[in-house]
C-alpha cells in the first residue's frame, strides 16, 4: 500500500500480487479486504499493466457484476488488446 501511495504502481503489483489470497488473515469485514483488490487493480491500470487489470476485472465482474465493474473491464480489455 505504500508503494501505491507514493505512485510507485508497478511496485505496489508487485507486492500485493502474490499476496492478495492472504488477506482474509488480517481479518476486518469483506469490505475492507476488498480494498486490496481494488488497489491491485488501480494499480494495474496506472502502471499500464492491462492484461493484469483485465484479468483482475474479468474475476471481480464475475463476483460483483456491477455496471462500474463492467464498465472498468471493457476499459482495460480494449487498452489490452491496443498494447
Amino acid at each position: 500500500m505504500l508503494s501505491f501511495a507514493e505512485g510507485d504502481y508497478a511496485g505496489a503489483v508487485e507486492t500485493i500480487l502474490p499476496a492478495r489470497y492472504q488477506a482474509f488473515r488480517i481479518g476486518g469485514s469483506h469490505a475492507q479486504r476488498d480494498i486490496v483488490n481494488q488497489t491491485l487493480i488501480a494499480a494495474a491500470e496506472r502502471s499500464g499493466q492491462w492484461n493484469l487489470a483485465r484479468a483482475l476485472l474479468a474475476e471481480r465482474v464475475a463476483v460483483r457484476p456491477t455496471a462500474r465493474t463492467k464498465r472498468a473491464y471493457e476499459r482495460a480489455r480494449s487498452l489490452a488488446a491496443a498494447h
